[in-house]
């Protein structure tokens, strides 16, 4: 029983070691880094604003901020909604792609719901009527989901969005329309 006490006792401070000082702060500098090198690539796929710049992942706020030649610029004050929508799904494709090259316990999917939203006014699902410029952007987002959603498998990204682009990889991706009474959530399920 001594003896399982000293192995316990030495485990716990390994791991109050681990967690604690200059290699705990080590490690998350370099999770920063690498992050920040993702998100950054990801960003300028996407072409979002302030892409010419560092994007990184502030995991003390809990934000995203573009580092930019003027200054810092938290997500709170980057204009557009394609950005910050942008700026989410870089964020978390990163964070995703991160997890899976380290071989860290987190599920290996994520759900986005109408990321095209920022463009595409939800009272209608008609995406004719939409300008080019959005519809370009919604297209350049769709296509960055649909490549990073091929990251070591099995990892599934899913969308519940009312776009409906008819590019032939776009509509190879769609598993389900709910349209004309067909739901997410059946009526019938609050019943049962």
């Amino acid at each position: 029983m001594e003896q399982q006490v000293e192995e316990l006792r030495r485990t716990v401070r390994r791991l109050e070691s681990d967690l604690d000082g200059e290699n705990y702060l080590s490690r998350l500098r370099n999770a920063e880094a690498n992050l920040e090198e993702k998100i950054t690539q990801y960003t300028r796929e996407l072409e979002l604003e302030h892409a010419h710049g560092r994007t990184r992942l502030d995991v003390r706020k809990l934000t995203v901020i573009s580092e930019t030649p003027r200054g810092s610029i938290p997500l709170e004050d980057m204009g557009s909604g394609d950005t910050w929508v942008g700026c989410h799904v870089a964020t978390h494709m990163a964070l995703h792609s991160w997890f899976r090259e380290r071989s860290r316990p987190v599920p290996s999917f994520v759900i986005f719901d109408q990321p095209s939203k920022a463009h595409y006014p939800p009272e209608t699902d008609n995406t004719e009527a939409v300008q080019d410029d959005d519809r370009r952007s919604v297209l350049r987002l769709f296509r960055f989901l649909f490549e990073r959603s091929a990251m070591s498998a099995p990892f599934q990204t899913i969308v519940l969005d009312h776009a409906d682009e008819k590019e032939a990889w776009f509509q190879d991706s769609v598993t389900e329309r709910w349209r004309d009474g067909l739901k997410l959530v059946p009526s019938h399920w609050p019943d049962r």
